[in-house]
């Protein structure tokens, strides 16, 4: 039996979870097993101090719904989201080769070849992400996971706007994402980020 703190080894919508394989601010990911299709699923938990506050749950839940929206290759799929003894969570396909931020740190640089190769695939994640009116806003080496055959999966939603949205879930003024990979609008606070397509 788990400790009464750890989510090891609890059932979640079907989904028995197994390790924590991540942290962020605002989730917790977890490996998981898929009971009923038998599969490996990666599990992103509300973390329990930000459970009360409605505004955080409506935003992370908001981050499956707008992920899910995203069919391409090169974007995470959501595969589920939902809530269980007040715990929501969003499952998504497992990705286990690893970040890019990792590979960086342990090589250091990257062929100019697999560099060009990678950035081809995720600006065509990205753009089938604003062709549905979704901007990520936190694109960066640690949002960027492996599969085995190291094709790149982009990952963490958590931040992303809807173009087009009557919900404003981020607070006016506050700037959110990750300084060194923002771009100038988004640094300065600006209401006006777009896809630019």
């Amino acid at each position: 039996m788990p400790a009464p703190h750890s989510l090891i080894g609890r059932i979640l919508g079907g989904y028995v979870v197994q390790s924590q394989i991540g942290a962020g601010g605002m989730g917790i990911v977890y490996r998981a097993h898929d009971e009923r299709l038998g599969r490996t699923v990666a599990i992103k938990i509300l973390p329990k101090k930000f459970r009360a506050d409605e505004t955080l749950r409506m935003r992370f839940l908001r981050e499956g719904r707008t992920a899910a929206r995203i069919d391409h290759p090169h974007v995470v799929r959501i595969l589920s989201a939902g809530e269980e003894d007040d715990i929501p969570f969003l499952v998504m396909e497992f990705v286990d080769g690893g970040s890019l931020q990792r590979v960086i740190e342990k090589r250091h640089k990257l062929a100019l070849g697999t560099a060009l190769r990678i950035l081809r695939q995720l600006a065509e994640g990205l753009a089938a992400a604003h062709r549905v009116g979704v901007l990520h806003r936190d694109v960066k080496p640690a949002n960027v996971l492996f599969t085995r055959e190291g094709e790149p999966r982009l990952v963490d939603f958590g931040l992303a706007r809807e173009e087009v949205s009557d919900v404003q879930l981020s607070q006016t003024g506050m700037v959110m994402g990750t300084p060194h990979y923002m771009a100038p609008e988004q640094a300065l606070g600006e209401r006006t980020i777009d896809a630019r397509r």
